[in-house]
């Protein structure tokens, strides 16, 4: 059976976090829905949220003046929107339904301590964060323990 864990475990950015962590997460997901041809996002807007394909294929595009260049083309399993997790910046791309699909939406107002968990887990840190991932996890990383 195909749960919300067994997805977030599967996807590399997440498969390192612990399972309170990945249940937390679970928990935060919302089902999202698109027509074919319908837009995710357009690059410029804010980056709320990271997608989780569960079902169809999303065309990620940007915009040069009049000029649209396709970059990739997601299907099930794969995620998209996680550079606003990662840097904050407005979307660097457009991103639209080439058909039905069924996504996994995370919005970005995590809970503090899995942001520390997911920034620990990537080694962005502040010094002196805690890094529960452990001393050997800190002295390979930015985590300042």
């Amino acid at each position: 059976m195909v749960t919300p864990i067994n997805i977030l475990k599967k996807i590399t950015l997440f498969a390192s976090l612990a399972e309170a962590d990945l249940q937390n997460l679970a928990s935060l997901l919302r089902r999202k829905s698109l027509t074919k041809g319908e837009i995710l996002f357009r690059q410029g807007d804010e980056g709320t949220a990271l997608y989780v394909i569960l079902q169809g294929r999303i065309k990620i595009s940007v915009s040069r003046r009049m000029d649209k260049m396709t970059l990739a083309i997601l299907g099930q399993g794969e995620f998209l929107g996680e550079m606003a997790l990662l840097d904050g910046l407005p979307r660097s791309a457009d991103a639209m339904a080439m058909e039905d699909s069924h996504l996994y939406a995370l919005n970005y107002n995590t809970p503090r301590k899995l942001d520390r968990a997911i920034r620990c887990m990537l080694g962005f840190h502040r010094p002196k964060e805690e890094c529960q991932y452990g001393r050997e996890h800190a002295k390979e990383s930015r985590c300042g323990i």
